[in-house]
This record gives structure tokens, sequence and C-alpha cells, in this order.
């Protein structure tokens, strides 16, 4: 329960931040 909470929070953050520095680098083209 913990480990998948840990791990889940982890990969949504990291898909957030690649999410956010794909937009910001699509609206600089």
């Amino acid at each position: 329960g913990i480990w998948g909470g840990m791990i889940g929070g982890i990969a949504l953050q990291t898909l957030i931040l690649i999410g956010l520095t794909a937009s910001t680098d699509w609206k600089k083209e």
C-alpha cells in the first residue's frame, strides 16, 4: 500500500514535469 502510493506519486509528478516541459517548449516555438 505505502510503496504503491509512493511509486504512483513519483510517477505522477514525473509525468506532470514532462508535460509542463513539453508544453513550454512548444510555446517557445
